[in-house]
């Protein structure tokens, strides 16, 4: 029990870049669990290194996910407008 935080932490980190490398769409919640998990573990063992490491993982991948959503919305809708300008033409 002494090592749980550590072996489930290199082990979602693995599983993380393991996503990125791949192109999945669940590699930016695995990394979100990640910046979650190393909060809780800074927060627990009065631990800032963690904690700020977590933080800043957490920041990112938030951003990263709002800005791919709004520029995925964007093109949806840039698609919609397409496809009816070629059905009315």
């Amino acid at each position: 029990m002494k090592y749980f935080y550590t072996i489930l932490l290199t082990s979602l980190l693995i599983v993380s870049l393991y996503l990125i490398f791949i192109d999945n769409y669940f590699a930016s919640l695995s990394l979100f669990i990640l910046g979650i998990l190393y909060v809780l573990m800074g927060w627990q063992k009065n631990a800032k290194f963690y904690f700020f490491i977590g933080l800043l993982i957490l920041i990112i991948t938030f951003i990263g996910e709002f800005a791919s959503g709004y520029i995925n919305q964007n093109t949806l809708e840039i698609l919609q407008e397409t496809i009816e300008t070629l059905r009315s033409s």
